[in-house]
């Protein structure tokens, strides 16, 4: 928010007589002012336009500090030591401000808001305005007064008489400024102990400050939710009278707060609560119009398990019963203690205004009855009212919404890494919550104290919950039948309403205490929306997953729609998904009154080794890592969890693809197909170093394994150990999916009884297991380069039915670990696939572009030809071959390498032979592209016309030609290589299985720009369809000749030419990532770019389309950059001379390079900050001095020995990275669609792949309806930035 503070000074009160009172008179603070916060607290009031003028607002304000005179004085220390207002009428600090922009969005506080008020510490002022005004007309008062002087009460009633004195309306009621009435009682009469609550040991004082960024969130909560709330929150009561909207609103933020902090349950968490003693006192009574602080705190307090597991109405009725005990005798308490030196001693207030961070604990200011909204200057009531960005974690501010309605707004701090839970929470209104235990059908309970160790297997899964999600349409049975059914399903698996304890060994035991699951009742006041694409929102369907002890949890959630959403976590130590499976059907059966048929084999001690033990796999890296080894890789960047359909067709294709590599008399599984694509795609979107080494750890169950003895399917616990096939990124992308699958398919293989055994006495041998630790890691959160896939294919979750049929749809609940992959089966049943697929945002684009794609990863492009095109001339008499032609001013600073253009054509197309013909007939006319370079006896480069021919290549490929839109790599493969050859041009002619053809052109920038090679192309496609190439070209090179009297008018250094030494060291690189994304921009935003750029322009014509989509360009790409402001950013924009120099001595035909540059240049703060009109006028300026005498100059300036002494071209090819500066090639104006060997003009035409970081290539698009297409390589962390901003104009 760039704020321009206009003036600043003191405000003195404005008495109406000439009478003024005394300056030097000392008020002492009162007990109460002296326990407040010693510090300014800053308050917010945004007024829409339009509003009266400042002086008038600040001649109310002088009335009103006449008559609230402590905010002009100044905080002094009395004889005794006291602190006093010293009531000096010095004044207030009033700032006038001004922004040249309109009012943002006041919505979420954040830092920019500290702009709109003084500072609240460092001051001696104990109150300060500022008044900033918009470029819209609105106004902004930003007030800060000291907390020691007055509370917010008194405070808003003094905002409201400053508002009154400005409309020129008596300010009433009149305050009451007499400190002195709080005396203490005679005997005093301490009846609390005020230690630990208004005062603390002095010892006792710290300060924590947190690591982590502390975030302000602004929550709102509409009255209705605030109604059904408040009816909650009833049925609790032991009260005739209802809970207050905010003992609801604050019991409720209470819990969600503590539970997004996953506080440790046995923590206590307080709520430090204001309570306004006006209200309270009332012997003798505190007149409501007191003016300082008459507060003290209610502090009630909770387990963090006894918070979340009862429902809101019990955290209200803390809140009230905490309130209520802050009444009168309290407050008299406080005045005996406070005013005893006895029990003051060693005390300091226990507000503390440089504590950051306040968990797990609250506090809380309600501003709900303070009339901030009257604050009224005569154009109206603010049109927002906010406190300033306060980042104290846990310090809420709950005050009305501007809307007037009863809502609410609750501004909550929280640790940044805590904020993402409590917004998915905090609209929740969960019914209850209990511990279910097992209903056993007789009275004979089995016994609670048994311990079952767990097994080698139990050990080695992760230890956390897994959660996943059902869904059921209407209508579905009643809670109580479905909790009366969980039940009876708990009698036989036990395991989940027990406890994991240690045995005396030390062993990781589960304890069948029967102390129950988790059981949670919740409800949504809206209907259940499409629960198609995984989100944070799923975590609101399920119970936590961590920081728990119970071993299984449930929630059932109803919407208004009547659907119903099973949340179930359980933990993985306790049984891997195929028992799971197998306990939810039982549950669903004992619903529906049925028998659990199959009943569960509980005995987990049958995995006993061998005698003797056979090792005969090394488990060390695989199940056991080694203790030291063990490391989380966490990341910075976001991870999106994308959920990928795989129809039947699909999955048909894909093994019919893969069966062709197969060696096995059976095809590959499904899965083993399904994964190898997935792998390779995920694989290719990750963009990993071709040596890198992948892996996939893939679960594999024992239970189909085991043979001797076998383990029956019915046994419950864990039975899961991992394949993990391997290779090098290289390897997997270059070879088919075939090879993937192969690689699958036999590492699942080798996980088979022998390894399963062997696994078995491995994990039973103190001696192998000495120092390891089981390397599955629940906190690992990125596992590229490899990944990990859980395959549910086979169990039977769809058959969890509570007697309304199956679930609608089955999920996996949100889990963004990055590469953790889950494969389930279709609700539709008809054999499609969902994959659940967790990337970082940077990639997640690449992936879902791709994973569709079932062809050849690279184009499987085979060379059938290779030769060199000599020209075809029509008559026998050949020109000489020994003719060299000096390369031109203009050649000489073009780069020195080949441009590479693609043409893509619809079948039919004319065969090679045909465009072969055409080609040659094309070389005899533009002979320099058969030549080669060579140096003449003075050391100049020069074009041999030898006739030894362009580079003649034919391809083809097995496969269709796939969509060429995107820039990739892959293009590479269309055209010949752009370095190490000595041909001026080549060819490629490549046809694809589809019938399609595209032919990709290379020629040498040396002997010719964009515009004479587009001339070429034509001229080839007039030869091949038997037409005259018409108009031949001029070749005459030495048509640049110096003026006789030489005058060089403008500067050439560091344009068109570097000191030598300068060229070697400004190539810039770098290891970041470099993505060329094609833009496209439609005719219709191009005119609306024109219109915009035009407003304010100095000429008479518009900005041209190349100028005005630079100048957009050129804007987007800096702002994405992320550059500093103060940074200076240039465009190097190729001008073509043809245009510009009399037609007569260059005409348009000539062959060769005619180009120099415009460099426009501007600070980045004045290009962002100014319109685009502003840049457009810039490019358009610059361009139009590179004219007539400019390229004269430059003739003169090149010719001369004395001036390009030690100078080089400044084109530097191998120059990788140009930020802060841009370059751009316009190809606009170039006929390169007019290339047509007979059946049409190209169905596409693109440049070739060219990853040079900031460099533009603005083509028109193959629509032919005005649109252009640009193509802009950036890093890939500025890629995001630029795609979302680039459509916007500002």
């Amino acid at each position: 928010m760039k704020i321009k503070r206009e003036s600043s000074r003191l405000l003195k009160p404005s008495y109406p007589t000439s009478n003024h009172p005394p300056t030097d008179v000392s008020i002492p603070l009162s007990s109460f002012d002296t326990v407040s916060f010693d510090t300014h607290v800053a308050t917010l009031y945004a007024y829409r336009p339009p509003n009266p003028p400042n002086t008038v607002i600040e001649q109310g304000l002088r009335k009103a500090l006449a008559e609230y005179r402590e905010w002009a004085g100044r905080l002094v220390y009395d004889d005794g030591g006291r602190r006093c207002i010293l009531l000096n009428d010095q004044g207030m600090r009033f700032v006038e401000a001004r922004s040249e922009y309109p009012l943002p969005n006041l919505d979420e506080p954040t830092p920019d808001y500290l702009e709109l008020h003084q500072p609240i510490t460092g001051i001696e002022e104990l109150a300060q305005v500022q008044l900033t005004r918009f470029a819209c007309g609105s106004l902004v008062v930003g007030v800060t007064t000291h907390h020691m002087i007055a509370d917010g009460f008194s405070t808003s009633h003094f905002l409201v008489a400053w508002g009154r004195a400005v409309r020129g309306l008596p300010m009433d009621p009149l305050p009451l400024h007499d400190r002195s009435i709080f005396v203490p009682r005679s005997p005093p009469c301490s009846q609390f102990d005020h230690r630990g609550v208004e005062y603390v040991d002095r010892r006792e004082t710290k300060h924590s400050d947190p690591n982590d960024t502390i975030v302000v969130h602004k929550a709102h909560f509409s009255s209705e939710f605030l109604t059904k709330l408040k009816s909650r929150a009833a049925v609790d009561s032991p009260y005739r009278k209802p809970f207050t909207t905010f003992e609801c609103l604050l019991a409720h933020l209470w819990r969600k707060v503590t539970r997004a902090r996953g506080l440790d349950g046995n923590q206590i968490t307080k709520i430090r609560i204001a309570v306004n003693g006006r209200a309270r006192m009332s012997n003798p009574p505190v007149p409501m119009n007191y003016f300082g602080n008459v507060v003290l705190w209610a502090l009630p307090q909770s387990k963090a398990e006894e918070l979340l597991a009862k429902p809101v109405g019990h955290a209200a009725r803390l809140i009230h019963d905490a309130v209520a005990r802050v009444d009168d005798d309290y407050f008299r308490s406080f005045i005996d203690f406070s005013s005893s030196k006895e029990k003051m001693e060693g005390l300091v207030p226990s507000a503390d205004e440089d504590e950051m961070v306040l968990s797990p604990d609250l506090e809380v200011d309600s501003w709900l009855r303070f009339p901030f909204y009257d604050l009224d200057f005569g154009a109206g009531c603010p049109n927002l009212f906010l406190p300033s960005y306060l980042p104290v974690e846990g310090l809420l501010i709950i005050a009305p919404s501007i809307n007037g309605n009863g809502d609410t707004d609750a501004f909550v701090p929280l640790i940044e890494k805590n904020l993402q839970s409590f917004k998915d929470d905090f609209h929740s209104l969960e019914e209850s919550s209990r511990l279910l235990k097992p209903s056993y059908p007789t009275s004979n309970h089995p016994p609670t104290d048994v311990l079952i160790p767990l097994s080698p297997f139990d050990t080695v899964s992760f230890d956390t919950h897994v959660a996943t999600l059902y869904a059921y349409r209407p209508p579905n049975p009643a809670n109580n039948v479905i909790e009366q059914g969980l039940r009876k399903a708990l009698a036989e698996y036990r395991e989940w309403a027990g406890r994991l304890v240690y045995d005396d060994d030390g062993r990781r035991c589960i304890l069948l205490s029967d102390q129950g699951m988790r059981f949670v009742e919740a409800r949504s006041e809206y209907p259940l929306g499409n629960m198609d694409k995984p989100s944070p929102d799923y975590l609101d369907l399920h119970l936590p997953i961590t920081g728990i002890e119970e071993l299984a949890q449930v929630q059932l959630t109803r919407f208004t729609c009547g659907s119903l959403v099973v949340g179930v976590t359980t933990h993985h130590m306790i049984a891997d998904g195929f028992s799971t499976s197998h306990f939810l059907v039982a549950w669903g059966r004992a619903v529906r009154g049925l028998p659990m048929d199959s009943l569960p084999l509980h005995d987990r001690s049958i995995f006993v080794p061998r005698n003797p033990p056979r090792y005969q796999f090394d488990h060390r890296g695989v199940e056991y890592v080694d203790r030291q080894e063990m490391s989380h890789s966490d990341s910075g960047d976001t991870i999106v969890v994308h959920k990928a359909h795989f129809s039947s067709e699909f999955l048909a294709k894909l093994k019919n693809r893969a069966a062709v590599d197969c060696p096995y008399k059976k095809p590959f599984t499904t899965f083993e197909c399904l994964l190898a694509h997935l792998w390779r795609k995920i694989t290719r979107a990750r963009r990993l170093d071709g040596k890198q080494i992948t892996k996939i750890k893939i679960a594999v169950n024992g239970r189909a394994r085991m043979s001797n003895p076998p383990v029956p399917m019915r046994y419950f616990g864990n039975v899961v150990l991992w394949a993990l096939p391997q290779s090098k990124a290289e390897d997997l992308l270059a070879k088919p999916v075939g090879h993937a699958a192969r690689l699958i398919h036999d590492a699942v293989a080798r996980v088979d009884d022998d390894y399963f055994r062997s696994f078995i006495d491995f994990s039973s041998s103190q001696e192998k297991m000495e120092g390891l630790v089981s390397s599955t890691d629940a906190d690992e959160m990125v596992l590229s380069p490899d990944l990990e896939v859980d395959c549910w294919l086979r169990f039977p979750f769809y058959d969890l039915d509570f007697g309304a049929g199956c679930p609608d749809l089955f999920v996996p609940s949100y889990l963004p670990v990055e590469g953790l992959l889950i494969v389930a089966p279709s609700v539709n049943g008809n054999g499609d696939i969902d994959t659940f697929v967790p990337l970082f945002e940077k990639n997640i684009e690449s992936f879902k572009e791709d994973f569709y794609s079932l062809e050849k990863e690279r184009m499987k492009v085979k060379t059938e030809s290779t030769r060199l095109l000599k020209p075809s001339y029509q008559t026998s008499t050949l020109p000489p071959a020994d003719i060299v032609v000096p390369l031109s001013p203009f050649d000489v600073v073009s780069f020195d390498t080949h441009v590479a253009t693609l043409y893509a054509y619809r079948p039919p197309n004319p065969p090679n032979s045909v465009i072969e013909q055409g080609l040659r007939k094309a070389l005899a006319g533009y002979r320099e592209f058969a030549g080669r370079f060579v140096s003449d006896a003075a050391g100049r480069r020069c074009i041999l016309l030898n006739d030894e021919g362009l580079r003649f290549i034919e391809n083809t490929s097995d496969y269709p030609l796939g969509y060429l839109d995107k820039p990739s790599p892959d293009y590479l493969d269309l055209h010949p290589p752009l370095t190490g050859i000595e041909e001026l041009a080549q060819v490629q002619l490549t046809r694809f299985a589809c019938g399609s053809l595209v032919v990709g052109f290379t020629s040498h920038h040396m002997v010719a720009d964009g515009f004479s090679a587009g001339h070429f192309l034509v001229a080839w496609g007039r030869a091949t369809r038997g037409l005259s190439m018409h108009p031949l070209p001029l070749h005459d090179r030495s048509i640049f000749i110096p003026r006789s009297l030489s005058r060089f008018q403008f500067e050439h250094r560091g344009v068109e030419y570097v000191a030598r030494h300068e060229s070697a060291t400004k190539r810039s690189d770098s290891k970041d990532a470099i993505i060329v994304q094609k833009v496209h921009l439609p005719s219709k935003l191009i005119a609306k770019l024109k219109s915009m750029a035009f407003v304010g322009s100095p000429y008479s014509k518009p900005y041209s389309t190349f100028e005005c989509i630079i100048a957009h360009l050129w804007r987007k790409i800096t702002r994405a950059r992320g550059l500093d402001v103060k940074e200076t950013t240039k465009i190097k924009i190729a001008v073509d001379g043809r245009t510009r120099m009399n037609n007569s001595l260059v005409p348009m035909r000539y062959f060769g390079n005619m180009v120099l540059w415009a460099w426009p240049e501007s600070r980045v703060e004045d290009l962002l900050t100014k319109p685009v009109g502003h840049a457009a006028r810039l490019i358009h300026e610059a361009a139009a001095r590179v004219d007539a005498d400019y390229f004269k100059s430059f003739i003169d300036f090149s010719s001369s020995n004395e001036k390009t002494e030690g100078l080089v071209p400044s084109a530097d090819e191998g120059k990788m990275v140009l930020s802060p500066d841009l370059e751009v090639d316009s190809w606009l104006r170039f006929p390169f669609y007019d290339l047509d060997f007979g059946s049409g003009r190209p169905q596409r035409f693109m440049p070739s792949y060219l990853p040079v970081e900031g460099l533009l290539i603005l083509v028109p698009s193959f629509s032919g309806n005005g649109d252009v297409d640009a193509f802009v390589p950036l890093f890939e962390k500025d890629l995001d930035s630029f795609k979302n901003d680039f459509y916007s104009l500002d």
